[in-house]
């Protein structure tokens, strides 16, 4: 049931406001309670980031979009590891339910913090981890936010991406060649919702970071399988210099 009223929201709730902040929270407001139990199903791969990126002992993590926390639960016991991590993310009413869960689980090296993901409030090289799960398409400049990732990430510290993409139509760093459907629906689909799905955002990765590793997937939107599945990526890359 939790996990119908989820869908029914996502898929009435339009990102209407001014400001990127605004359009967020006016999408995610009357859904963030049910928010968790309908991103398990539609957001697949997130768990790739949590099992291949490494957790440094006394390591500073940042979840860039990082929303209500849920994702930091793959980390399970590995969270005692770090000196602390910060969900940073734009939208207050999914704020919210991260700090209900890090009070439920007594996380006490985590943090949240609402800003911008454009120009991120940290000095250079301050983290060893920076992880965006299903947030960079949410950000019409996402270049600028993997500049800003690639600034606060320190010499050898790793950053990891999960995210929807479609292939460009020629085959680049063995990446699949998706269908004209793929590569012209989706994109227009997801649009209506301000999320930009862009051919050369791992591409761009690749190019900025040194490849650690990348996977592939093609997963259904649940209840919407009829219109075929939506390719993704999972990306981790370390910074050299």
């Amino acid at each position: 049931m939790k996990e119908f009223h989820a869908i029914r929201k996502f898929l009435s709730s339009r990102p209407r406001g001014n400001s990127q902040s605004e359009r967020m929270e006016n999408f995610y407001k009357h859904q963030a309670t049910y928010y968790d139990s309908f991103r398990t199903r539609l957001l697949t791969q997130r768990e790739s980031i949590y099992s291949n990126i490494g957790v440094p002992v006394q390591g500073k993590w940042l979840e860039v979009g990082g929303g209500t926390g849920s994702n930091l639960e793959y980390l399970a016991e590995e969270l005692k590891k770090l000196h602390s991590v910060t969900i940073f993310d734009l939208c207050p009413s999914l704020l919210n339910v991260a700090r209900d869960r890090i009070k439920k689980n007594n996380w006490e090296n985590v943090h949240v913090h609402m800003g911008n993901a454009l120009k991120l409030p940290f000095p250079d090289q301050s983290f060893d981890r920076v992880v965006f799960s299903y947030s960079l398409s949410m950000m019409k400049d996402w270049e600028l936010a993997v500049h800003e990732a690639h600034r606060v990430l320190k010499t050898g510290g790793r950053i990891g991406v999960v995210d929807f993409f479609v292939s460009d139509e020629k085959l680049w760093d063995d990446f699949k060649i998706h269908s004209w459907w793929t590569r012209n629906f989706w994109p227009k689909w997801f649009a209506i919702d301000h999320v930009f799905i862009k051919k050369s955002q791992a591409e761009f990765l690749l190019q900025t970071f040194r490849t650690v590793k990348v996977f592939e997937g093609k997963h259904a939107i649940p209840y919407l399988s009829f219109l075929g599945k939506v390719p993704r990526y999972t990306f981790i890359g370390e910074r050299l210099k």
